[in-house]
């Protein structure tokens, strides 16, 4: 089975700025990459944290919040359908 993992701000018209990969262990990377200044340690503490966890499980209808409170980054695992 294959995942898509996507980073997104989320936002008060929804997701921008999305960025994708097949490679789990490039998610860290593509955060602290991609939004430099949007508080990547916390981000990518939560990050690391999550990502202990099996796919099938971070795999859900809603992206999963890398912050506190409302909007920000969030994680989307997608299963990908071949």
């Amino acid at each position: 089975m294959t995942f898509v993992y996507m980073l997104s701000i989320y936002e008060e018209d929804g997701a921008e700025e999305p960025t994708a990969t097949l490679d789990r262990t490039k998610l860290v990377g593509m955060l602290t990459g991609n939004w430099p200044d949007a508080g990547k340690e916390e981000y990518a503490a939560a990050l690391t944290e999550l990502l202990k966890k099996p796919d099938e499980e971070l795999c859900r209808r809603y992206g999963i919040n890398l912050g506190r409170g409302w909007g920000g980054l969030q994680l989307h695992v997608i299963k990908l359908i071949e």
